[in-house]
């Protein structure tokens, strides 16, 4: 099927679909989906990330954000350490290190299969203008 027209926020959306279930394709071997990879990823980013910054950093609710961490720390891969007040952090097990640590070699060998072939520099430019277009619209949601 041709298209005629060309979105921008449709071509980005198919392929950030397509990532996605590649992404959990790869990821179950680890027992892990997208989301909780990125999690991990963010909490080992960010040692002692509270469920609020975890959310903000996904850009998902608290809510969704409490799900993903609770199926976390079932699976022993994160624990959650109180803190001053009523502050509570994330941090990542031993179990949850050696987990990320393997997933990630899936990932980033998604990753190299996605943009294999594509010349450097169109990736450098187009990871710029993604850049600027989620400038724009952050820009835009505080006016």
């Amino acid at each position: 099927m041709s298209r005629q027209w060309t979105s921008v926020g449709y071509d980005l959306k198919r392929a950030q679909h397509l990532l996605r279930l590649r992404m959990d394709d790869a990821l179950a071997a680890h027992d892990l989906n997208a989301p909780q990879y990125s999690v991990l990823e963010a909490i080992q980013n960010n040692p002692g990330a509270t469920n609020a910054d975890l959310a903000r950093e996904a850009l998902v609710t608290a809510q969704t954000m409490g799900g993903i961490v609770q199926a976390l720390e079932l699976a022993n891969c994160v624990e959650r350490v109180p803190g001053e007040a009523r502050r509570i952090s994330n941090r990542l097990t031993r179990t949850g290190a050696d987990i990320l640590r393997r997933a990630r070699r899936d990932v980033q060998k998604l990753e190299r299969d996605m943009v294999d072939g594509i010349d450097k520099s169109k990736l450098e430019s187009f990871s710029k203008t993604l850049s600027a277009m989620t400038d724009k619209l952050r820009a835009s949601e505080s006016a």
